[in-house]
């Protein structure tokens, strides 16, 4: 078995395949709605061959700002395409990728330290699959799609580190890869990539380590790479208007909002930087939160004896892996303090992939380093025992990441019942002669079942498009503006806004649904009581108002001082969801001036 592995690292991807493998065969068959950000990711998609994206899907950025590269749908749509162009092929696409990247990695080990650092990779790799299943492997969010890509740019640079140049067009396309599809990675790529051409550029220059690996030819490849890469995004900057890469630009030199500096970006890498971090365990931890501080003093303890131990052997292949990873630490930590806004726990995923790195690297050095002790004859044993043990822990991790994975369920189900319930009435309800304007007031999800919708219908070949509020998640050409819509439908979510929207003039309801029980609506009448009473009881009479607004749970989740008790009672109700209708109104109605009446405190 050892020498098979030795001679096939692919098999050692088995168990890392096998949780993504189950995870997907859980929810196989089931009927799935993708919504939100999710429906986001199929728009992109869908809109190849005929509308080419230049940019990527809706970011965190002002006027309507988008990711900087489209390259997550053009790798997605073969196999979205292959999959049959559902909801399910987008998060089966998803997962190949993730897949892809993760025998990469140890395949690409294999070749620049030997069959040991390709066991280690591996054996990280699956326990960080193991960590974030079912869920992460069921949501074809951007945000989650590069994470194991870029624990493959980590070996790549590795790899050019170790002076093997003809992995540069690769990593600058891998790297563009993890860019472009989250910008969060964009001062570790660069970074990495600038270190390692400048190393290279020294050999080549100061030496002749170099000479017969023919650095220009694959310097030209490598460009002519980088600039197939980043021409769509040229493109569209080149258009009339702003540009989205200027937009990025402004957003990050002058975001209007403070950086959350040095003391937040240490406090993060602590809780992630650790033997029991993120990686591991509890993959979404709040980045604010406390840390395990004793699983960091394991994580430094492990780093610096392994290091110390690479040193003393002046091993090349591990000094220069450490020195890797030390590289895209430092950068990481920078890149941390220029975070600003809300520190959500996305924003710095690509941790996970580094930390499994590093703990690869260190187990890999303690490995030699026992290796190198043992002269004896008994060092075929010693061998044995440690393939057995490195065995036993990925047989022990993969058996979990399996368990986990049966349990799998859609994601966000309630929004994909209500999408689906919604758009058949609407189906057999709408005049197929018409164009219609999609808009959405709803007070829960920030109108996730209204892209959800505005799939559902493409699909069924009504002619259907979203208001301008929505050009940055659907593409413009989806965009259907006032003067182009023939009516506009409105999804509005609970009780309030739904007889709000039906007074108006002209109103007609279209579609309506309550994805709640019988029992889950009386619960979730008594949450909204208990909130309002809860509300009105801290004299924060200001606050009632955004239960009934337009993504009011959302602002007022995160509205500062918050009574204590409030948090966990809105999670309840929002959860629940609310009832939902479609509401036609004739083109002009601004139903954003619709305002539900919220409970007086005083009644």
């Amino acid at each position: 078995m050892l020498d098979r592995c030795r001679r096939y690292p692919i098999l050692l991807v088995i168990p890392s395949s096998l949780i993504l493998i189950v995870t997907l065969v859980a929810v196989a068959g089931t009927k799935w709605y993708l919504t939100g950000d999710f429906a986001h990711t199929e728009f992109l998609v869908r809109a190849i061959p005929s509308h080419p994206p230049l940019i990527g899907v809706a970011a965190r950025v002002q006027e309507q700002g988008s990711t900087p590269g489209p390259s997550m749908a053009y790798l997605l749509y073969p196999f979205y395409k292959l999959f049959g162009s559902n909801a399910f092929a987008i998060v089966a696409a998803v997962n190949v990728l993730h897949l892809a990247a993760i025998a990469g990695c140890v395949i690409l080990a294999r070749r620049l330290g030997g069959a040991s650092i390709a066991a280690f990779v591996a054996l990280t790799l699956t326990a960080s699959t193991m960590a974030v299943a079912p869920r992460f492997f069921l949501e074809p969010w951007n945000v989650w799609v590069p994470v194991f890509a870029f624990a493959l740019f980590l070996v790549l640079i590795w790899g050019l580190a170790r002076e093997h140049i003809a992995l540069l067009p690769i990593a600058v396309a891998v790297g563009s890869h993890c860019v472009q599809t989250h910008i969060s990675y964009t001062v570790l790529v660069t970074g990495l990539l600038a270190s390692t051409l400048a190393w290279l550029g020294w050999l080549w220059w100061r030496t002749d380590r170099l000479a017969h690996r023919h650095p220009l030819r694959w310097l030209v490849i490598a460009t002519a790479t980088m600039i197939v890469c980043w021409l769509p995004p040229v493109i569209e900057q080149l258009h009339p208007g702003t540009g989205n890469m200027r937009k990025l630009y402004h957003q990050f030199t002058n975001p209007g909002e403070p950086f959350v500096g040095a003391r937040a970006a240490i406090k993060a890498m602590v809780g992630r930087f650790n033997i029991f971090g993120p990686w591991l365990i509890d993959p979404q931890k709040d980045p604010r939160s406390t840390p395990n501080y004793l699983g960091f003093v394991l994580f430094a303890v492990l780093v610096v004896a392994s290091a110390r131990w690479a040193w003393k052997r002046r091993e090349r292949a591990e000094l220069t892996l450490f020195a890797v990873l030390s590289v895209a630490t430092v950068l990481g930590f920078f890149s941390t303090t220029r975070i600003f806004g809300t520190f959500f726990d996305y924003v710095i995923r690509w941790m996970s992939p580094l930390v499994a790195m590093w703990i690869a690297a260190c187990l890999w050095s303690c490995w030699l380093t026992w290796r190198a002790r043992e002269a004896s004859p008994s060092n075929n044993y010693s061998m044995i025992t440690g393939v057995a043990l490195v065995a036993a822990l990925m047989t022990v991790v993969t058996a979990i990441g399996v368990a986990r994975a049966t349990s799998a369920e859609i994601p966000y189900q309630r929004d994909s019942t209500l999408t689906g319930a919604l758009s058949v009435q609407l189906e057999r309800s709408l005049d197929p002669t018409v164009r219609y304007q999609i808009n959405e007031f709803d007070p829960v999800a920030l109108g996730s079942a209204a892209f959800g919708l505005a799939l559902e219908l493409e699909r069924h070949h009504l002619h259907a498009g979203v208001g301008p509020w929505g050009q940055a998640g659907v593409m413009p050409f989806r965009v259907v503006s006032d003067e182009q819509a023939g009516s506009t439908l409105w999804y509005v979510a609970s009780k309030p806004t739904i007889a709000a929207f039906s007074a108006l003039p002209g109103a007609v309801v279209r579609a309506s649904f309550d994805v709640r029980s019988p029992d889950e609506a009386k619960r979730s009448d008594q949450l909204e009581v208990n909130l309002l009473q809860a509300l009105c009881a801290a004299g924060r009479q200001d606050l009632p108002a955004l239960l009934y607004s337009r993504w009011g749970d959302t602002a007022l989740a995160y509205t500062p001082g918050l009574p204590i008790g409030i948090a966990p009672l809105l999670q309840q109700y929002t959860d629940l969801r609310q009832p939902a209708a479609v509401v036609e109104l004739p083109v002009g109605v601004n139903g954003y001036d619709v305002a539900p009446v919220p409970p007086d405190c005083a009644g």
